[in-house]
């Protein structure tokens, strides 16, 4: 592909007036299938070798990543050590019989479905992430996805334990957000209200409550009415005599 100047003609569909500048060549990645340009080289040979060179290149790679253990081979040989007892979960515990049904249901359904066919090293972080994005989009509960990362993670420490993988791409995965739990209630709490908010509101006095007062309180409070009472009569007996 050759490339050309800005002002060239050749970008208006006629004769070349710049050189051109140089070739570029371009080849397909074979992990995702995105177009791989090479740089700006001077001759069209030169172009043409370059995209040689990096097919033979995929082309070696493919062979190899053929001859690597895909990730169904290493689900049915981590599944065939776990019910003899030999292969652990990542936490360094043996598999019960519960926990053995629950590996079998994710890495034979799901990760079989997505994974199985891509050699075990190249799966990466995105390609699991893609998955459990799937699962939580269809509708699948959050146990569920929960159950299936946890599988990939014990199938990744299983292989990284044999040499297979150098690293576990289910360690970094975001797992969905759990669901709030829904609510009982249909309207807001209602908050209780004093007996006596009302009368204050009306402006109404209300008497000062003496259940359960303590006996000095109560004394107190006798004692303010009597005093009352006779600053009460005080002030008739001055107005009779005026």
């Amino acid at each position: 592909m050759a490339q050309h100047a800005d002002h060239c003609r050749a970008r208006d569909g006629a004769d070349c007036s710049c050189g051109p500048l140089g070739y570029r060549a371009s080849v397909e990645d074979p992990e995702t299938g995105e177009p791989v340009l090479s740089p700006v080289l001077e001759t069209l040979a030169e172009a043409r070798a370059w995209r040689h060179e990096q097919s033979e290149a995929f082309d070696a790679w493919r062979a190899s990543s053929d001859e690597r253990p895909t990730v169904d081979a290493v689900v049915e040989d981590l599944l065939a050590a776990a019910a003899r007892g030999s292969a652990r979960d990542r936490y360094g515990r043996r598999f019960d019989a519960e926990g053995l049904r629950g590996l079998r249901w994710a890495l034979t359904g799901h990760v079989h479905e997505e994974l199985g066919p891509m050699a075990i090293a190249e799966v990466r972080t995105r390609h699991v992430q893609a998955l459990i994005d799937r699962l939580d989009a269809g509708g699948l509960s959050q146990r569920r996805v929960d159950a299936v990362v946890h599988a990939l993670r014990s199938l990744f420490a299983y292989a990284r334990e044999r040499d297979l993988v150098e690293s576990s791409p289910a360690e970094a995965v975001a797992l969905p957000d759990e669901e709030p739990a829904p609510s009982t209630m249909s309207g807001p709490v209602p908050v209780p209200v004093p007996a006596t908010a009302g009368a204050e509101a009306a402006g109404a006095q209300v008497a000062p409550p003496t259940v359960g007062m303590v006996p000095e309180q109560v004394i107190w409070t006798c004692l303010k009415a009597v005093t009352l009472m006779f600053i009460l009569i005080a002030l008739i007996l001055v107005a009779e005599s005026v």
